[in-house]
């Protein structure tokens, strides 16, 4: 906290001095107005990050002066002018230059060939977060005038893959009238089964979170501590006596003193009583479940298939370059059909035969980004990053068309595709993705060899495995699959209807049962 006062108080003397005569009016003006700006903004306090914040002050402060008509104010504005251009000329052109071989270095990547036998098959993700999130505002109940589900995250519970989605204040306007009531805990949702019922946990009072306003708000108490970090995501943990917690890494720069994120540590912060903890990264306790910051292990893939051959190779000639994929992006086209196309950079979390967690996330070229070059798993507790080259395969895009393409998916108006995530069945690798309605309910399940592209889909993720392990498919004919395809096509009859009936009257009725065979 002394940090950012300081640093205000010398931003408020530089924006007062440029108005001369009239300095003892423009400091106290600068002095509340940095102050105003770290409270609400909160950038780290590195000196290379403060130099065009400190120039910025200075300029208005001129602007202001030569309004006025001060004398000499306009020397502040030429060298807040000055200071600004040649920071932008460093942070924008410089530094990427400069940076780019020390970027790629950062992330130490073991390169193995091969199919791994790292991901468990046993712990699938079938519940999208999209789909936990809206199962989890569904639970809001009569706290809805001031609170909603914030995020999900995904880790263990119970020894399988759960989503921990942490309600928050719904607005702004909702944390002041309602601050000091704080909201009321977290939802837990089965990551594996997608009709498991979800446990709502509201015997707690969480004031400390990223929706709340003042020093309530997370990410700000945090910053007051520990102003000289990049603060990453919070991630929302239970602990091991139950009670929640909120779980933040702190990094800091190890490239030019701008860049480079390096994890030093953890912050466990307590929502009911905002006491923070710090941990060295590898002292946390037991019961944290994922410590890399998904953000930044996103940064690190980006740099490690980007600038493999330097900067310039990353704008021209490309060569060798690897593209990060993970994401998709699925939004309704003309005529009600969905199209899938590339996101941006996105890692799942997964569990290893090991029982612990890895972000996951697979790898195109720059020049074909439907073809699949390997795949990364990294450690979340470790950060520990290796590559499985695997090349010629169909990627999470080309997987996510040939679901989204297929007959009793296409034909269903807002069924769309998400969350495709490699497994190794049977040792060899196949994408399993679940697809979902318009409403974000899950409606049943895609499985695509990888080596091949052959597709395979059905309402549930066991009638999905059945039709792989049998190599039945809906087109083939075989009695088995066109079972399937009847039953899958009567489950999405029942979801029309199930939308009409909303549309009309706006109430829920019972979908139409699946016939037995």
């Amino acid at each position: 906290m002394m940090e950012v006062l300081i640093i205000a108080i010398i931003c408020g003397v530089l924006f007062g001095f440029t108005w001369g005569k009239l300095a003892i009016i423009g400091i106290p003006i600068g002095i509340v107005s940095a102050g105003a700006f770290f409270y609400l903004v909160y950038p780290p306090l590195l000196i290379l990050w403060l130099i065009p914040i400190a120039a910025t002050f200075l300029g208005i402060g001129a602007a202001i002066g030569i309004m006025m008509e001060v004398d000499y104010a306009w020397i502040g504005g030429v060298i807040s002018a000055i200071l600004l251009v040649l920071a932008v000329l460093f942070l924008v052109l410089a530094a990427p230059i400069m940076s780019a071989d020390s970027l790629y270095r950062i992330p130490r990547v073991d390169v193995v060939q091969g199919t791994t036998a790292a991901i468990s098959p046993d712990h699938i993700r079938i519940v999208p977060e999209e789909n936990a999130l809206w199962r989890a505002e569904k639970l809001v109940g009569g706290l809805g005038y001031k609170e909603d589900a914030y995020d999900c995250h995904i880790q263990t519970n119970d020894g399988s893959l759960a989503w921990l989605c942490p309600y928050d204040f719904n607005g702004a306007t909702s944390a002041f009238w309602y601050g000091s009531e704080g909201v009321s805990g977290y939802v837990v949702i089965d990551a594996e089964h997608p009709f498991a019922e979800p446990r709502l946990v509201s015997d707690t009072r969480m004031m400390f979170t990223p929706n709340a306003i003042f020093n309530n708000n997370l990410i700000r108490h945090i910053y007051f501590e520990y102003p000289d970090y990049f603060i990453k995501e919070p991630v929302f943990h239970i602990d091991d006596k139950g009670k929640p917690k909120w779980v933040t890494m702190l990094a800091i720069p190890t490239v030019m003193g701008i860049t480079g994120e390096a994890p030093v540590g953890m912050i466990v912060t307590d929502p009911e009583t905002g006491r923070n903890d710090f941990y060295d990264m590898d002292k946390v306790p037991s019961w944290v479940k994922r410590t890399w910051s998904e953000s930044t292990t996103e940064k690190y893939l980006e740099w490690w298939g980007t600038y493999v051959h330097g900067f310039w190779n990353s704008v021209f000639g490309q060569r060798d370059i690897k593209v990060p994929t993970g994401g998709i992006s699925a939004e309704e086209g003309s005529g009600g059909r969905w199209e899938v196309s590339h996101g941006s950079t996105d890692v799942y979390l997964i569990m290893g035969t090991d029982n612990r967690l890895y972000w996951y996330s697979a790898y195109s070229t720059a020049g074909n980004m439907n073809s699949m070059v390997g795949y990364m798993l990294v450690d979340v507790l470790t950060g520990k990053f290796t590559f499985h080259e695997v090349p010629g395969t169909y990627n999470d895009l080309s997987a996510a068309k040939n679901v989204q393409q297929h007959s009793l998916v296409s034909m269903v108006m807002g069924h769309h595709v998400t969350q495709p995530i490699m497994y190794v069945l049977n040792g060899e690798e196949v994408w399993i993705i679940p697809v979902v309605t318009a409403q974000k309910e899950n409606a049943g399940v895609g499985i695509v060899r990888a080596k091949d592209g052959t597709t395979f889909y059905a309402p549930t993720l066991e009638a999905a495995l059945a039709q792989y392990e049998g190599n039945e498919t809906p087109e083939a004919g075989q009695t088995g699959a066109d079972l399937s395809a009847i039953r899958a096509r009567l489950t999405a009859i029942a979801m029309e209807l199930e939308d009409l009936a909303k549309r009309i009257d706006g109430t829920r009725v019972n979908p139409t049962p699946t016939p037995s065979y």
